[in-house]
């Protein structure tokens, strides 16, 4: 069928396609064909079943715009295929196909002639349930694989693009090696190589213009300072808004090739990654905790856990970041990121994941959810927090049916988080704000909301990057309450989490946790400034 268009439409801005000799025909599988044709050019073809007598295809030609449009039903009468196809410039077109329900743009792809033939140039990544644009890819002549990818909002304006170098030989995954990341006037903001040699002397002073900045950033990186961890998906340990919040491990000199803590892992003062897809050879299993990018799992170079690191992070003095990257869901990792929280008597753990619920289609090992339990159970005196988790249906936690772990578990040192629809908080206006549509939420399951649409945070590759969900809410949440243990250092995480629940601010109409409200930053300031801890 698309071969046929495009036959037809390679002749519609040079000349008009030719009208049959006749009115309809006929073929051997009991369709009809009628042609209708306005001064020589054929305008409509309509086929109908014959026996039905039902239509099963329209084509429609509006040459004075060059667009020709193309409408399928099936036999028995439903609606099943909408499309058109438009020219952009003489030798240029796009191919539109548009949901049949609601009109929506469904796929969309922009093609050239090249010799005759028609090559195609752009393919628009499409979010297949809200059924808006994500992405532009790019795409040379003769080329599987993009070479370039915008990232667009719903009007298909470019807000950042990337140019991508895919991994040799597994190009077929989507896995991004390398890329750099364009403004939307095609300036460069930055680039990223996902196993670069790191310096962190050398990372400092490229950030760092005057000797002054470089100089302030790195005593900052080498003061002593407390381990947070974040379990990931991967973090740029370039960007300018996390270098210096790497954790220096005063048990682990970083990056001298030793293990000088003894625990059998090389220079992991600031993490450790492990994945495991031993069919495709990505085996991970090291010290590098930067990200992986595949375009499998997003349309555009994405670093969760950039974002949201450098979300917990941001202004605080007294914390460094040490970060278990890649798969989430293996059980050894996770059994390392429990050893190191106990070893090192970390205070603070985020949790911006989800493992699912055990047994279900695509969940981990029933071990992974074992050892997901344990490193909660077995850290007691640590404070969780927790992402509550996004969805379209299933939201409320309080259900059985609706579990979604971590999440789902009832530890009193976990403070698990909802999303509401502000990407922050303005003076004044705290009660207007709701819970987020994706968030989910649970009056006996979820803690706490805190902003979790639209937040700005750090972005792979530089600059940032709006995004949504309880991922964002959970940081957020964690950056107030790491800031109110600096105003009162000896206070407890367990009663940090006891003040953050008294201090909520409760709209007249409750949020649906525990709480009833929101984390109000300003009162649990206060109440932190206001408790006397005696020894």
């Amino acid at each position: 069928m698309l071969r046929v268009v495009l036959a037809l439409l390679s002749t519609t801005t040079t000349m008009a396609a030719i009208c049959p000799t006749t009115e309809f025909v006929f073929d051997d599988y009991g369709y009809r064909t009628e042609f209708i044709c306005e001064n020589g050019k054929l305008s409509v073809e309509s086929e109908y079943h014959i026996k039905s007598g039902n239509l099963v295809s329209l084509r429609v030609h509006e040459f004075l715009n060059g667009v020709t449009e193309e409408k399928s039903w099936s036999v028995d009468g439903n609606y099943t295929y909408h499309a058109k196809y438009k020219y952009v410039t003489d030798n240029v077109f796009q191919k539109i196909i548009l949901d049949t329900s609601s009109g929506k743009l469904k796929g969309k792809e922009e093609f050239k002639y090249v010799n005759g033939e028609a090559v195609r140039t752009k393919e628009w990544d499409i979010h297949q349930e809200s059924l808006t644009p994500k992405a532009i890819k790019h795409f040379h002549q003769d080329e599987l694989y993009p070479y370039k990818i915008d990232h667009i909002d719903k009007k298909e304006n470019v807000i950042k693009s990337f140019l991508i170098n895919l991994k040799e030989d597994l190009e077929f995954t989507g896995y991004v090696e390398s890329f750099t990341s364009l403004d939307a006037l095609g300036n460069i903001i930055g680039n990223y190589h996902e196993s670069k040699e790191f310096l962190i002397e050398d990372e400092l002073r490229k950030q760092f213009s005057s000797e002054e900045g470089y100089t302030k950033a790195l005593r900052f990186y080498k003061s002593k300072r407390e381990p947070v961890v974040i379990i990931d998906t991967g973090f740029d340990i370039t960007h300018k808004d996390l270098t210096k919040y790497l954790y220096n491990s005063p048990k682990d000199i970083a990056f001298d090739g030793v293990d000088n803590d003894g625990n059998g892992r090389i220079d992991d003062g600031a993490g450790w990654h492990m994945q495991d897809d031993a069919g495709l050879d990505l085996l991970r299993d090291d010290n590098n905790i930067r990200e992986t990018h595949f375009l499998t799992h997003t349309p555009y170079p994405i670093s969760h856990g950039t974002h949201v690191a450098a979300e917990a992070f941001s202004g605080t003095k007294n914390y460094g970041l040490v970060g278990f990257a890649g798969d989430v869901a293996i059980a050894k990792h996770l059994r390392a990121a429990s050893d190191y929280i106990k070893e090192n008597d970390v205070g603070f753990v985020n949790m911006s994941f989800s493992l699912g619920v055990p047994g279900y289609p695509m969940s981990p090992p029933k071990e992974s959810f074992v050892d997901l339990e344990n490193i909660i159970k077995s850290n007691p005196k640590t404070l969780f927090t927790v992402a509550a988790g996004n969805g379209r249906i299933g939201l409320n936690l309080d259900f059985e049916d609706a579990d979604n772990y971590p999440a789902s578990y009832a530890f009193k040192n976990m403070l698990v988080i909802g999303a509401l629809n502000t990407a922050s908080y303005e003076e004044g206006n705290m009660e207007s704000y709701k819970r987020a549509f994706f968030s989910k939420y649970g009056e006996k399951t979820v803690d706490i909301f805190a902003p979790g649409k639209g937040v700005m945070s750090a972005h792979s590759g530089g600059g940032e990057i709006a995004l949504n969900g309880t991922s964002m809410a959970s940081p957020y949440a964690l950056n107030i309450i790491l800031k109110a243990k600096e105003i009162n250092p000896k206070l407890t995480p367990l009663e940090l989490k006891k003040l953050v629940m008294e201090t909520a601010f409760i709209p007249k109409k409750r949020l649906p946790c525990v709480s009833g409200g929101m984390i109000n930053p300003e009162k649990l300031y206060e109440a932190v400034r206001a408790t006397v801890i005696t020894e």
